[in-house]
């Protein structure tokens, strides 16, 4: 009976054993992104430019260039953010592959290209020099804005 319960034993301690596996976990997996900054419309190569993440990976600055890689980092999608002083900041959407390295372009415009100021305020009434008018008076000014193409009066 004793030599039963041994054989017994063994054989379900032997199946245990072989049926447990390890997990394997696996590193973590990296790839990289390069890029280059550019001024939209004259292409000029962009220099220190601030290239950051959305995961948050590393920051860099741009060379001469205008040329940046961030190596080394995780494998997944990633907004990229180029940022300079006197442009509008840029975003690009780019999936870093595992021992690859993925390609991103910005073309940053300056910050003032997109912000025309209206006309200027023109009086339509009552009009410049005018006598006789009475003591309730409403002003009336006439303007346009370039960026959303319309006009409107001001009272």
């Amino acid at each position: 009976m004793k030599t039963i319960k041994k054989i017994l034993f063994l054989s379900i301690a032997m199946l245990l054993f072989a049926t447990c596996s390890e997990d394997q976990i696996d590193g973590v997996i990296v790839g990289s992104i390069n890029g280059r900054v550019v001024s939209s419309g004259t292409n000029i190569a962009l220099e220190n430019v601030k290239i950051s993440t959305n995961p948050s990976s590393s920051t860099v600055f741009t060379d001469a260039e205008g040329n940046f890689v961030l190596d080394n980092i995780e494998v997944q999608t990633y907004s990229v953010q180029a940022e300079l002083s006197g442009y509008v900041t840029s975003f690009e959407s780019v999936t870093v592959i595992e021992d690859a390295a993925a390609t991103v372009a910005f073309e940053l415009i300056t910050s003032n290209a997109n912000n025309q100021p209206p006309t200027a305020p023109n009086l339509v009434f009552p009009e410049d020099l005018s006598t006789e008018v009475a003591l309730d008076v409403e002003f009336t000014w006439e303007a346009s804005d370039p960026i959303l193409m319309m006009s409107y009066r001001m009272y």
